[in-house]
């Protein structure tokens, strides 16, 4: 059933965990399986239901512990090592607790003991005798609502997104409230101080500050009377810890996965001896991932793989298996990789071809192989490259002004709050696959693709997403390793990163080295622009960073290229608008630069050279900003300790559909459900499908099913580019006016209600009002499926590329952000923050509000923290841990004004393009010029380290 292996379906990537064993990480496709012993005949696979619940963990002699869980009295004998966040998890089936880091950094498996927040990922479960334990399932018991004011809080101000890190926020907003109670209400630094030890990757903060304080100032005590009374129709699911995640699926004889991971960085396999680790008690599966004769090319790749019945015996069973390697020279890192005799990481651009995984979503260009850089790739298109830097000098000749500068980001990790996951099992010479995924068809095609099945016999399941951000889409190696397990053991088998395998392998943007050079005439017309970028992306290819820098301000002389600098490191992959914040990084500074060289106002000089409508609206909204208008004339001004600035930065980013996309409506007696084979990954493509539907209907969203997650349904695009709702609000709406029509018309042929017509609600006819509702429990059921329409406005290129099509027109995003410099200590703070975005007609405001603030503390994080870091010997990952590698938390984002440009798109069904990827690109610019009108130092360099930033403005006080 599986093909031979294939060095080339290998590129994944992995390390070892350094806490508590580990798992795996991505871009994989082949790899040979082989049963520890003959595999039994795989079970029936079950029918589409929901996840199976957990198993319940193994008993021990261990003495009896009494708690009380949630109300409840329970006694049992914990294993020796069993934790808290193991017994409600796998003992209890609490599954709402999550486990997201495993050393106590993200809050995610956050409870209440005996009323205080804690993290259940640290407590021994033998330690806790006759405490009473509250998890997020219990927060709400006996309320009219089944909900506390603290996740009423949370669903009114739609202070969430994907749903996973929830949980752990609800039971510190909890804590706080309770401790709070009958006293004064806490105020903005309290709750950041209580909430500082629960990280959220989406990026909800803004709205969490605010949910939680309103919660504890009495604003919700009041139980629900009615759904609509908040945005997110899967809220309620996700503020309870209902939602099921891939990491919270165990069907009955679960077998636990973990994978065995390279030492070295470059290495040449000899061998790989699986039989001791085959015969140990409790091993049902293993899996050789490589081959004598296999290059392994980064520190972590994965190399052999188990299932056990539990995770221990999985890891014991690594330790048994014998691997002989070579060591070979290795180069990390983009001045080792490009110095002089430096190690290959790929011995000609055929081998790059055949086993360089993509970093970039879209398609991989041809380009040249010298050593370890492969290009240059050019986006200068219909532009004269070679005529760009001689028209910068000509214009300087002419009295006009340029700059040149070098602009480096580093290496950050997409590190989402739901490891990357899979269950896997086999039945019927069929394949049933759970998974974090955002391609939930594309995954379905690639697995029957690798397996050599029928699509028709691949079932793919992702009701719930704990995050994506880019690094999730396709096959990614830890499900093909569940489905070899799967198929070696004849049990069902998970696979899951652990925190560390997710922060060294799981996936991460590319680290960029981008010198851009800008020039202008003497009357300030753009004279031509310079760029050349080099990508630090480990041995993956196709970075591109100068197609952002063709979008923006248009002009015929430019020389745009990219080069990929390979080095033994694992793959990047795409992350939240591939290419796009390194590029504005680089190109708005220089922009700034350039206005500050000119003694302009830098929106005046933008506004000269930019030909984007939307964009051109919003810098009169930016101008019309008192921070904006008001602030110090000169850079620098302000020479006190602590100094504040503001800045500001343009941005694009394409625009996105899938004509493909289909959305399908049953109606019938028990309801009206709305289903396509797409996936939320906190997105809201839930809520953008009911309120598509509902208003049609004249009901509330709140009043509709929305299925999402299963690849038998009819076809969903993947949730990335930011084309989710562009491509399937259109078809919905087409399949509500499809029901209503139908829906008339049945009224009128089975209950003679002749000329009936909508209302709100229902039809009326001769003046017979009749609720959908009551209709359609005197019909028969009625099935829609609508496919979206091509828009009038036509495509850049009229060809559809892998499902995609682009708009001819960009959005854009004028972004504005106020900084404070700490000059002592060299800390920066974001403290307030504008984003304008003219992406069109905006369907669901709370959702688009939402995403765009999240974006921007994305933004902020990779700015002001982000960084991975490794051993500069090994390429061992050292920043492997959330106290290691920093994000952003909620007592360091500014406070956030949201500004949509009202103007829609014509002749674009909906009037809208996506949002995502647009509201992330130009945040760290705007930092960056924000810094430099604080203290006239620019930074030319993040994150903005502390170290960064003494040693900048030094530099300036010294020149």
């Amino acid at each position: 059933m599986s093909k031979p292996i294939d060095q080339a379906e290998n590129s994944g990537l992995s390390r070892r965990g350094l806490l508590r064993g580990g798992l795996l990480a991505s871009v994989g496709f082949g790899l040979r399986a082989r049963a520890a012993e003959p595999a039994a005949d795989p079970p029936a696979l079950a029918p589409s239901k929901d996840p199976p619940r957990s198993v319940p963990a193994q008993a021990s002699a261990a003495a009896p512990v009494n708690l009380r869980v949630n109300g409840a009295d329970v006694s049992f004998a914990p294993k020796e090592d069993e934790l808290l966040i193991d017994t409600l998890r796998e003992r209890l089936g609490l599954t709402g607790s999550k486990r997201g880091c495993g050393h106590g950094a993200c809050g995610a498996c956050t409870v209440l003991l005996d009323g205080a927040a804690v993290v259940s990922c640290l407590l021994p479960t033998e330690t806790l005798g006759g405490r009473a334990v509250r998890s997020v399932e219990g927060v709400g018991a006996g309320t009219p609502d089944g909900l506390h004011p603290v996740q009423r809080a949370i669903l009114a101000q739609d202070a969430l997104q994907c749903g996973f890190c929830t949980p752990g926020f609800v039971a510190s907003g909890v804590a706080l409230y309770e401790a709070t109670r009958g006293g004064p209400a806490p105020g903005v630094e309290a709750v950041a101080d209580a909430l500082e030890g629960n990280l959220c990757r989406c990026g909800a903060h803004p709205r969490l500050l605010a949910a939680i304080q309103a919660a504890c100032a009495g604003a919700h005590e009041a139980p629900l009377t009615a759904p609509h009374q908040h945005p997110r129709v899967d809220g309620v699911e996700k503020v309870r810890g209902e939602a099921k995640y891939t990491v919270d699926v165990a069907p009955d004889g679960l077998a636990h996965g973990a994978v065995l991971r390279a030492a070295v960085a470059h290495g040449r396999l000899r061998s790989i001896d699986l039989s001791a680790a085959a015969a140990l008690p409790g091993v049902v599966g293993v899996v050789a991932l490589h081959r004598a004769g296999d290059t392994v090319r980064y520190h972590g790749q994965e190399l052999a793989a188990v299932a056990a019945e539990d995770p221990a015996t999985a890891r014991a069973a690594l330790r048994l298996i014998r691997v002989e390697l070579d060591p070979l020279p290795a180069v990390f890192g983009l001045d080792a990789a490009l110095a002089p005799g430096a190690a290959l990481v790929f011995a000609d651009a055929a081998a790059v071809r055949a086993e360089g995984p993509p970093a970039s979503e879209g398609p991989l260009l041809g380009a040249t192989l010298e050593g370890n850089l492969r290009g240059p790739t050019s986006s200068s298109m219909l532009a004269r490259p070679r005529a760009g830097r001689r028209r910068l000098a000509e214009a300087v000749g002419r009295g006009g002004t340029a700059v040149e500068l070098t602009a480096e980001s580093a290496v950050i990790s997409h590190t989402t709050m739901e490891p990357h996951a899979a269950v896997a099992r086999w039945a019927d010479g069929g394949l049933e696959v759970w998974a974090s995924t955002q391609s939930c068809v594309m995954l379905a095609e690639d697995l029957a693709e690798r397996f050599e099945l029928p699509v028709s016999a691949v079932v793919v399941r992702c009701p719930y997403v704990g995050g994506g951000f880019g690094g999730k889409v396709g096959l990614s190696i830890e499900v093909t390793i569940a489905a070899l397990l799967a198929q070696a053991s004849g049990r069902p088998v998970r696979v899951a990163l652990s925190r560390s395998e997710e922060l060294a392998v799981g996936g991460c943007r590319p680290g960029q080295r981008i010198a851009v050079g800008l020039g202008a005439e003497a009357d300030g017309a753009l004279a031509g622009m310079t760029w050349e970028a080099q990508a630090d992306s480990g041995v993956s290819v196709g970075v591109n960073t100068a197609m952002m820098a063709r979008l923006s301000y248009r002009s015929p002389f430019k020389d745009l290229v990219d080069y990929d600098v390979l080095s033994h490191q694992a793959p990047s992959k795409p992350m939240r608008a591939p290419g796009g914040p390194a590029a504005f990084f680089a190109l708005e500074q220089a922009v700034d630069a350039l206005a500050v060289q000119r003694g302009e106002d830098p929106v005046a000089l933008r506004r000269r050279w930019d030909e984007n409508p939307p964009r051109l609206r919003l810098y009169d909204w930016a101008e019309g900003i008192p921070a904006w208008r008001d602030r110090a004339a000169a850079a620098g001004a302000d020479k006190g300790r602590f100094r504040r600035g503001i800045g500001l930065a343009a941005g694009t980013w394409f625009g996105f559909v899938d004509p493909s996309a289909q959305v399908r409506i049953d109606a019938g007696a028990d309801g009206i459900v709305v289903s396509t084979a797409a996936q939320d990954m906190g997105n809201g493509t839930r809520t953008v499908l009911a309120e598509a539907v509902a208003g049609v209907l004249g009901l509330s969203p709140h009043a509709l099913t929305v299925r999402l997650g299963d690849s038998r349904d009819v076809y969903g695009p993947m949730s990335a580019g930011s084309r989710t709702t562009a491509s399937l609000r259109p078809p919905a709406v087409s399949a509500a006016e499809e029901l209503v029509r139908q829906l008339l018309s049945e009224a009128e042929d089975r209950l003679g209600m002749r000329g009936a017509v909508a209302e709100a609600g229902g039809l009326r006819a001769a003046g017979r009002a009749m609720t959908w509702t009551e209709l359609l429990t005197k019909i028969p059921s009625i099935t829609v499926i609508q496919k979206r329409r091509r828009d009038p406005a036509g495509y850049f290129v009229p060809l559809t590329i892998e499902h995609s099509l682009v708009y001819d027109r960009l959005p854009g995003v004028v972004q504005l952000m106020e900084v404070e410099v700490d000059a002592r200590l060299g800390r920066v703070r974001a403290l307030r923050s504008w984003t304008g975005m003219g992406v069109g007609h905006i369907h669901v405001p709370a959702m688009a509000r939402t995403q765009v603030e999240g974006g921007v503390v994305q933004g902020v994080s990779a700015a002001l923290y982000e960084e991975r870091r490794s051993d500069p010997r090994t390429g061992r990952v050292l920043s492997d841990g959330l106290e290691s590698y920093r994000l952003a938390g909620v007592g360091d984002v500014p406070e956030q004004e949201i500004h949509f440009d009202p103007v829609p798109f014509e002749g674009l069904i909906g009037g809208g393009m996506g949002l995502s990827e647009l509201a992330t690109v130009a945040v760290t610019p705007s930092i960056a010029n924000a810094v430099f009108h604080a203290t006239r130092w620019r930074p030319l360099a993040v994150p903005l380290r502390n170290d960064r930033v003494l040693a900048g403005l030094a530099a300036v006080e010294g020149a």
